[in-house]
Parts: structure tokens; C-alpha cells; sequence
């Protein structure tokens, strides 16, 4: 279940990162639609910070399509950049 602040903010901030784990999870994969999960250039993406993870306490999981598809997490070595940019 995803947090209830899944969506957008009216203060967001635009980023770029990349995607580990995306073979694990919605992208590339068909929707409901016929088309392919698979976010263009612009397209607004959430990051979710995830402190129970079981792995790695400090995970990001990254959804797209206002929380409707899991694309995968920020690479371990991404996560202390972006995470400052992330609330609670």
C-alpha cells in the first residue's frame, strides 16, 4: 500500500535520477491501455521514501503515473543526493 502523500505536491521540485531495480517492477510492462509502462522526458515521477526496507533502510521507491506503477528504487549510490531533496 502506498503512503498517503503518493501524488503531487504543489511545491515539487524537478530531479533526475536513475532507476535500479526496474526489471522487479512495473516498467516496460504493459498497462491497462495496450501501451507500455515507460515514462518520457517530463513526465513527473514520486519518490517514496521506504525506512522499513529490509535491504537498505535508507530505499527510495520511485512510482509513476500518480502512484499507480512501481518503477523500481534509487541506485544505492543515488540515494544520499536525492534523499535531501525528499521530506520525511
Amino acid at each position: 500500500m502506498l503512503p498517503r502523500d503518493v501524488g503531487e505536491a504543489p511545491d515539487a521540485r524537478w530531479m533526475s535520477c536513475p532507476i535500479a531495480g526496474s526489471q522487479f517492477y512495473d516498467y516496460g510492462r504493459r498497462d491497462g491501455l495496450g501501451s507500455r509502462v515507460h515514462p518520457r522526458p517530463g513526465d513527473r515521477l514520486q519518490f517514496i521514501r521506504q525506512p522499513d526496507n529490509a535491504h537498505d533502510s535508507n530505499a527510495i521507491q520511485i512510482w509513476f503515473n500518480q502512484g499507480q506503477y512501481m518503477l523500481g528504487q534509487t541506485p544505492a549510490q543515488e540515494v544520499a543526493r536525492v534523499a535531501r531533496d525528499i521530506r520525511g
